[in-house]
């Protein structure tokens, strides 16, 4: 099969492919057309060789479909939609500050991102997530990784949103915003609150930002972060002139993280965190610049 792949890649490597797993099906679709409109009713012993390699190419294709795109798409990304590009231009002051190269890095990168990834509405039945709410999810993690090879958070592949605040088996009151490394990797978002926090006028408290960190930090737990021995939550607040109350009630959570408030700061309020806590804004311009 490897050889099949790298022929396929090779063709196909100027074109634009929304799948590439789909694209490796065709040839053993051809062989059971073939098997199936001819070699049946002439001889089909003879023609097993049509059949065999036609049914075990799919269900390998079938099998190992997710490995195989998300390998092509982290290769060849796929275009951004005009669309999400036009609301990247409208609503991102972040994309629209960043240089020619960077701001290709950016839509190549929030491209592959809404492709790998799994998002779910949830209501009374579960829906697709709207490109745009997907885009704005996925800029968070982006921004966040833009500056690092790796960006894809692997062990994150499911977003789910709810209309409003919600309860779960883990954290069994109203809250807006969690992150869960088990089974594949969950993250769940109030969509009310996802959108208010992306909106820099309403000055609210970015959740999906704040999600990505707490991904961020589930997949590398060992960096050399700043020391935050010495602080506590409510003294980086008031050091960065953030207001925790305000956050606890916007997250529902009881306990918000000394290293995900610096990581929050250094990316939505960077010159307030050098001036106040310039050994933190060293040690996290290392990792994310």
């Amino acid at each position: 099969m490897s050889w099949l792949f790298y022929f396929y890649a090779e063709q196909y490597s100027t074109m634009r492919i929304s799948s590439l797993s789909r694209t490796l099906s065709i040839p053993f679709f051809i062989m059971l057309a073939y098997f199936g409109f001819y070699g049946m009713y002439h001889h089909p012993d003879s023609h097993l060789y049509t059949l065999i390699p036609g049914i075990i190419g799919l269900v390998l294709i079938y099998f190992f479909h997710e490995p195989i795109d998300r390998a092509w798409w982290t290769n060849h990304p796929p275009t951004l939609d005009k669309k999400i590009k036009a609301w990247l231009s409208a609503y991102s002051p972040y994309y629209m500050n960043l240089d020619q190269d960077l701001r290709k890095r950016f839509e190549d990168r929030l491209s592959t991102f809404m492709h790998v990834k799994e998002y779910t509405l949830k209501e009374k039945k579960d829906f697709h997530l709207q490109e745009d709410i997907k885009a704005l999810l996925s800029h968070e993690f982006i921004r966040l990784t833009l500056h690092r090879e790796e960006f894809l958070m692997d062990g994150f592949k499911h977003f789910v949103l709810y209309h409003h605040p919600f309860a779960s088996p883990d954290h069994q009151y109203l809250h807006t915003v969690e992150v869960n490394p088990e089974d594949e990797g969950v993250v769940i978002l109030s969509k009310e609150h996802l959108v208010n926090g992306f909106n820099p006028a309403l000055e609210f408290f970015n959740i999906g930002l704040y999600a990505a960190i707490l991904c961020w930090l589930s997949e590398h737990p060992r960096m050399d972060y700043p020391d935050v021995s010495e602080l506590t939550p409510e003294s980086i607040c008031e050091l960065v002139d953030y207001d925790l109350d305000s956050i606890k009630k916007v997250t529902g959570l009881n306990h918000i993280g000394k290293v995900a408030l610096l990581i929050y700061a250094y990316h939505e309020h960077l010159d307030r965190l050098k001036a106040t806590l310039p050994k933190a804004h060293q040690s996290l311009q290392v990792i994310f610049q």
